[in-house]
């Protein structure tokens, strides 16, 4: 249950990319991408996991999400069980978003809303609703209609503030970045979500690309909002918060499978970033 690198595949007749999904239910898929994404799924009810938070969520949930925030949704049931759960997943980097933007002044308006989504942004029920047609009007778009359709929803939801940002713990940072700095980011995240069990420290992450200790944390805080450890502590957390939903396993098994060789001090972190023990999460989400 790694969060896994995930390359977003475009075709070469879109410069951005849509994904219908059709399934009978979600499968926990943790991943990260430096793409921006915009997803909105019908028919299904679960848990969504964004960075470092756990939430349920239901029917038309629409989140925007910023570059490499580590997501998932794993659907528990479908609100309409003769149905499918549908998803929308529509993709766009920040190269796509920038050149948008000096090409075309106008879509300068959607720079607030992009900046926001750096912490992840859950749009309320009535704005999913209201931009259903749109969304539905993908499904037999062609290539053209459909960026006409995706600018739409863009200028829609920067229009509107109904919504609240999901990890509260992530800056707010405009991630400006070339695409040389986003390569080395990338190698960064990918060994942090493949080792996170094991000893990692700054000094072996800064080694592996070439930088000093400081000029590591210095990156990555202008990259991610945050410090190096800080965010290996969220990843974690995070993988420790899906073993005690989704299994029976003793809390010191899940703290030693989730990276964390100190039981007292996954107790401490656990109680400090979630506001509970973890006993009581388990108990709580069950």
């Amino acid at each position: 249950m790694k969060a896994q690198y995930e390359k977003v595949q475009y075709s070469q007749e879109n410069s951005w990319q849509l994904l219908i999904r059709r399934l009978e239910s979600i499968p926990f898929e943790w991943h990260f991408h430096p793409e921006y994404e915009l997803t909105l799924t019908l028919n299904s009810k679960g848990e969504r996991y964004i960075g470092d938070t756990i939430s349920e969520y239901e029917d038309f949930d629409l989140v925007l999400l910023g570059p490499n925030i580590p997501h998932t949704w794993q659907s528990r049931t479908s609100l309409e069980t003769d149905k499918e759960q549908k998803v929308y997943v529509l993709w766009f980097d920040t190269q796509w978003i920038e050149e948008l933007s000096r090409l075309f002044p106008e879509c300068q308006a959607f720079s607030p809303l992009l900046l926001e989504a750096h912490r992840g942004l859950h749009f309320s029920q009535s704005v999913a609703k209201g931009l259903l047609p749109l969304f539905e009007e993908f499904d037999t778009a062609t290539p053209i209609q459909k960026l006409t359709i995706m600018l739409s929803i863009l200028e829609e939801l920067s229009s509107k503030h109904d919504y609240q940002p999901i990890s509260v713990n992530q800056t707010l940072s405009q991630q400006d970045s070339d695409k040389r700095q986003q390569r080395l980011l990338n190698q960064l995240l990918e060994a942090i979500h493949t080792n996170y069990t094991e000893s990692l420290s700054a000094i072996e992450l800064a080694s592996m690309v070439g930088m000093s200790k400081s000029t590591l944390e210095r990156f990555f805080k202008n990259m991610m909002g945050q410090g190096v450890n800080h965010y290996i502590i969220q990843v974690r957390l995070g993988k420790s918060c899906s073993l005690l939903i989704q299994t029976d396993k003793p809390v010191s098994l899940v703290a030693e499978l989730s990276g964390f060789n100190n039981l007292s001090n996954f107790n401490r972190l656990f109680l400090k970033y979630k506001q509970f023990t973890p006993k009581a999460f388990r108990a709580n989400f069950k």
